[in-house]
């Protein structure tokens, strides 16, 4: 059986804004994708994320905040 978190082939990322994410609370552990950050992963990776920007870039969830977890989107 193949892994379920595995991806063949091409897909479409949602992107969600800052202020739209849900509760971190809620997905504890879980990443996904934002397009207005203002912090800069190669510089602010771990930071907590904040909106009005126009990076796109991961987020995960430490169960209170979204923080920035990686490489940008251009």
């Amino acid at each position: 059986m193949p892994d379920p978190h595995t991806v063949v082939g091409a897909f479409t990322q949602t992107y969600y804004t800052v202020t739209s994410l849900p509760a971190a609370s809620t997905l504890q552990g879980e990443e996904l994708w934002v397009s207005d950050a203002t912090i800069n992963p190669a510089i602010g990776s771990g930071g907590v994320a904040t909106g009005g920007g126009t990076v796109r870039t991961r987020v995960q969830s430490d169960g209170t905040n979204w923080r920035i977890a990686g490489w940008t989107v251009p």
